[in-house]
């Protein structure tokens, strides 16, 4: 990573966390796909499913990933060809279609659970107790910040 020299330190910052942010991801999907042949946006869809129960609307998954739900729609459709999801239409509300992570994909989830807590420690590494919780707050108010422009 190219290191930014710029006298605002704000610019700084900023562009080291994008740049961190993209590392990370670049490292996150590296070591899922050589282990688990998955990106980290369907580790994290599967991880989606799994907390919610198992079941989700593609616009609540939007939400979990942090994307948009037309993402979302391309992300299910491979997983459903890989056998992790299925979606059917709902009997309540038809303009519906609750995706449903199945076995395989609980499966996968599981077995890929152990690289991605691997790779949460190594980037983590150093950045615990009091750190962690600074660097919580401070992403928090960058949240913050991007929902209020974003209204």
């Amino acid at each position: 990573m190219t290191e930014v020299k710029h006298k605002d330190q704000s610019l700084k910052t900023y562009m080291l966390f994008v740049q961190v942010a993209q590392a990370v991801n670049k490292y996150s999907d590296n070591r899922l796909r050589k282990s688990n042949h998955l990106k980290t946006a369907t580790y994290l869809a599967l991880e989606g499913l799994i907390e919610s129960g198992g079941l989700m609307s593609h616009t609540k998954l939007a939400e979990w990933a942090n994307t948009r739900k037309h993402n979302i729609t391309g992300l299910v459709d491979r997983m459903k060809k890989q056998g992790l999801v299925t979606t059917e239409y709902s009997t309540e509300d038809k303009r519906t279609v609750p995706i449903r992570i199945t076995e395989k994909g609980r499966e996968l989830f599981v077995k890929a659970s152990s690289i991605h807590q691997d790779i949460i420690k190594s980037v983590m590494r150093g950045i615990v107790g009091d750190k962690a919780v600074e660097i919580e707050k401070l992403l928090k108010v960058m949240r913050s910040n991007i929902e209020q422009q974003s209204r």
